[in-house]
């Protein structure tokens, strides 16, 4: 069953799997194997009997207490609160111990990969990407999306071999990303479109066109290549295939 379940996660573009329950160690020693910042999803476990806190509890603690408090708890700063609870009067030791359970009553479930936020002025506007994901299907877009942000490229996106051709007329993408199967034009026939493009504008660099198919037999890559398409990606495919793709082409 672990086996299975990991699979699963991974093909759905988990970066990694912890099974449960886990210690915290554990949860730490993944993080520090993917280096960089992650979300936490962070589960409430019932209050342990008897731990139960009501307003008349803090009654005995300044106003200048509980704002300290509640900022560490609000920003999940666990050393700090554990400073403040520490400043409880040894008189108060039920009290202490119950502010000490709620901050230990969380477990860790999932890892998700996060784009990092920091506080940084504002910076000049990023080159346009030169990526295009061409993809009518919605959650394959975000598959793709996540792919190409773990590998630290960006990439802009299209839902119809229509809209495709109108951002391939407007900006000269480097490599396309191409769905083979859409309703209204197939990626085969934006293939043979952009194509002529290029022919009609000889400045133009030529772009690099992957097929994304399920189709797999030799029929199906003959007709990606056929239509002017440099290379195939068949789904669903992985990180590291795309990981791959992107070194053979882009470097």
């Amino acid at each position: 069953m672990f086996a299975e379940d990991r699979t699963a996660a991974l093909a759905a573009g988990c970066d990694d799997f912890v099974s449960k329950p886990f210690l915290r160690d554990t949860l730490l020693e993944k993080i520090a194997q993917h280096l960089g910042a992650n979300y936490v999803y962070a589960e409430a476990l019932p209050t342990p009997p008897g731990r139960t806190l009501v307003a008349a509890d803090l009654q005995v603690l300044d106003r200048e207490w509980i704002h300290q408090l509640h900022q560490a708890a609000t920003l999940a700063d666990s050393e700090r609160a554990r400073e403040w609870i520490a400043r409880i009067p040894s008189t108060d030791a039920s009290l202490k111990q119950g502010l000490q359970d709620l901050l230990n009553e969380f477990r860790f479930d999932l890892l998700f990969d996060l784009t990092v936020w920091a506080a940084t002025p504002p910076t000049a506007p990023k080159t346009r990407p030169d990526i295009l994901v061409v993809e009518d299907n919605r959650v394959n877009q975000k598959i793709v999306l996540r792919f190409l942000q773990n590998l630290g490229r960006n990439a802009d996106f299209a839902s119809s071999g229509t809209e495709a051709l109108a951002h391939l007329r407007q900006h000269p993408y480097r490599l396309v990303l191409m769905d083979v199967q859409m309703e209204d034009v197939d990626g085969l026939a934006a293939t043979l479109a952009l194509r002529a493009l290029e022919q009609s504008q000889p400045d133009r660099p030529r772009a690099v066109v992957i097929a994304l198919t399920a189709g797999t037999d030799a029929a199906d890559r003959q007709a990606c290549l056929g239509a002017g398409m440099d290379d195939f990606l068949s789904k669903p495919f992985k990180l590291g295939d795309l990981q791959q793709l992107l070194a053979r082409w882009q470097g």
